[in-house]
């Protein structure tokens, strides 16, 4: 008998089995894969993806983004695993079966990774283990009939963790929206309409003292102080914005902060209710998904959505934790760090544009300032200063570093809207325009309590807030100094055009009388009362803490002395030159003025021992003074870092030098 030729190719051995398995084989070898992949790795990275529930309004995802992004997170790596399996296996069957309980046993690996730092094991340790534990899957699964069947078993992990990820958290509110309540009305008038809502803008900012604005530091809000209505007690509602801005943009009070701020539950939206009577809406938002997206376009294209949401993931709930990681997860102030607030200068030029064309009558700009990071200078160009994210904390100077970037990132704030009234007499529309500039909610600038979680004791900071309102035909400025909330200005607006508010605010008017107390909706705080007695006192306060942390108008002499600004140092008979070494040297050797980011902030240590130890520095540029800073101790040593005047940098290289202020 002739023997078969694979045996007498292989020496009497039956050689391995190749080729591509059947179909049936092949989808059970993807679904185990689908299974444990969706366990260890998507359903981490879905919910970190809609991590908060702005997570897919900041995106402006609907429902198709959502589906098509979640088939791709479940879907991808399976498939290619597959593909990668079906291949070796064309070597062998035995190979593909051995890849198959690695790529197992590797998923299993990630699973136990991740429950291991939940118990706090990390670094190498829980590497390590995870890693022996990986690997004993791997070689039980081949010989474990036990181990196979639960594999299989664990197919079903795929559409649970689909159903879960789109019923459950923010994403289910795309797929069971809120129906309006309302029904399309014709205005009576139409007049065209601009509004400008600022974020995280505490109205002490803004004032030198109560009712008074500081006309040196913001001229623009000054000047539309004498042209606007001024409501100088405006109260948000909130401490956050995924509160705050629905509550501005629909009139009714907020809901539960668990709520999404986005269409599906807010249907009736300042947006739809201009867009039901008539008129061309253009609107710029920045966290919410307030405006429906056949009325105000979507900036970010489908693939760029994908993006930011794999972002989010990978940021906020890493599905693959690093080892030596012990914080899986982002502060939730770092949010914005994941789309950076870097585009907002371009946000106010596309705004204006807009206004200067007249392609629309109805505009609405959410802008993400004077918001931390304060990164801003107030020409609209970065600066160099590490990222102020979360409370005020550390010695007193390091607090004036944050006051001083905040008020820096105000003045570019006041220059947009300069520039937004501007647009407006260009195009021929202020006179008859409804504008109204206002802010979400205020932040608490001073060290101690929270910085935006709203307390009765921070309430002077967080509660009070910008609102201007220049009505059409409006001949001059007024100040109303009753008390009015946010939710007033979408009734307003209605009023102006001669149709119904169906919600809890009211058309603001002079007839009213201010409330005794307010009720303040927060994300972690749940809701409290406050007397208006009380908000007013901490607000004096408030205005009191900065009057006297800036008492004079430069922003650029935290250290006082602001006579020295400008003055050439060889001239300056109190200045004596001391030691220093700063943080970032080379940032200095070539500089572009006209380039992003700007080295405005100068940070460093002392590294002599002169007398005058704690005495205010004077730092010169180019032989200018463009800043004086206070120095603080670190572990002995005397520390500065102050952001300085950019008007004298020079192109090419700068000499930085510092000087102890003796008198």
């Amino acid at each position: 008998m002739t023997p078969d030729r694979s045996e007498s190719e292989t020496g009497g051995r039956k050689a391995p089995e190749r080729g591509l398995p059947r179909p049936r084989e092949a989808l059970r070898i993807w679904a185990e894969l689908a299974g444990l992949w969706s366990l260890a790795v998507a359903y981490p990275l879905l919910m970190g993806s809609v991590s908060g529930v702005e997570g897919l309004t900041s995106v402006r995802a609907d429902r198709f983004d959502v589906v098509a992004y979640a088939v791709l997170v479940l879907a991808l790596v399976p498939t290619l695993g597959t593909a990668f399996e079906l291949l070796v296996g064309l070597f062998g069957t035995g190979y593909r079966r051995a890849t198959h309980a690695g790529l197992l046993g590797l998923m299993t690996g990630i699973f136990l990774l991740r429950a291991l730092v939940d118990i706090g094991l990390t670094g190498k340790k829980g590497l390590l283990l995870a890693l022996v534990g990986s690997g004993l899957v791997a070689f039980a699964y081949i010989r474990s009939r036990f181990l196979q069947n639960m594999a299989g078993i664990l197919t079903i992990a795929t559409p649970v963790v689909l159903v879960a990820f789109a019923v459950s958290g923010p994403a289910s509110a795309l797929f069971t929206p809120a129906d309006s309540t309302r029904g399309q009305e014709a205005p009576r008038s139409s007049p065209p309409i601009v509004m400008v809502i600022l974020d995280e803008f505490p109205l002490a900012a803004l004032e030198q003292r109560p009712g008074e604005i500081d006309r040196a530091r913001f001229p623009n809000f000054a000047r539309l102080a004498r042209r606007a209505t001024w409501y100088s007690r405006a109260r948000t509602e909130s401490d956050s914005t995924v509160l705050a801005l629905p509550a501005l943009l629909t009139g009714r009070l907020p809901g539960s902060a668990e709520t999404p701020p986005g269409l599906a539950d807010h249907p009736d939206t300042l947006f739809s209710i201009l867009d039901d009577s008539g008129y061309d809406v253009y609107g710029s938002e920045w966290i919410t998904d307030l405006c429906p997206h056949d009325v105000c376009a979507r900036t970010r294209g489908f693939t760029k959505r994908l993006t930011r949401l794999v972002t989010n993931g990978l940021t906020f709930e890493r599905p693959i934790p690093l080892p030596g990681e012990k914080d899986l997860t982002l502060t939730a102030e770092a949010r914005e760090l994941v789309d950076p607030l870097t585009p907002q200068p371009e946000r106010v030029d596309e705004f204006v544009q807009v206004l200067e064309d007249g392609t629309s009558d109805a505009n609405v700009l959410h802008l993400m300032l004077p918001h931390t990071p304060w990164a801003y200078l107030p020409s609209g160009k970065l600066h160099n200063g590490p990222p102020i994210l979360n409370e005020f904390s550390g010695p007193d100077e390091t607090v004036r570093q944050g006051d001083q970037r905040m008020l820096l990132q105000t003045r570019f704030v006041d220059a947009a809207i300069g520039k937004i009234v501007a647009a407006m007499k260009a195009a021929g529309t202020w006179d008859e325009s409804l504008f109204i500039v206002v802010a979400d909610h205020g932040g608490r600038m001073e060290p101690g309590l929270s910085r935006r979680v709203a307390t009765r004791n921070n309430s002077g900071w967080i509660l009070p807030v910008p609102l201007f309102v220049k009505y059409p035909d409006q001949p001059s400025g007024r100040l109303v100094r009753t008390t009015v909330p946010t939710t007033d200005i979408v009734p307003t607006v209605l009023a102006q055009l001669g149709l119904e508010h169906q919600g809890d605010g009211q058309p603001l008017d002079d007839d009213r009388t201010s409330p005794r107390t307010l009720r303040v909706h927060t994300t972690l705080n749940g809701n409290f009362t406050v007397r208006e007695s009380r908000v007013r006192k901490e607000f004096r306060r408030a205005v009191s803490y900065l009057s006297k942390q800036f008492p004079h108008s430069s922003l650029y002499a935290t250290g006082g002395h602001p006579e020295l600004l400008g003055r050439k140092a060889s001239t300056r008979r109190r200045l004596e030159p001391v030691e220093a070494e700063l943080d970032s040297p080379l940032l200095y050797e070539q500089v572009d003025p006209a380039a992003e980011p700007v080295p405005a902030y100068v940070s460093g240590s002392l590294t002599g021992s002169e007398p005058g130890r704690g005495r205010p520095l004077a730092i010169g540029l180019n032989g200018t003074i463009a800043g004086t800073v206070r120095p603080w101790e670190m572990d002995g040593v005397e520390v500065f870092g102050t952001v300085v005047d950019p008007r004298y940098f020079r192109p090419g290289r700068n000499r930085v030098e510092l000087f102890r202020i003796t008198g």
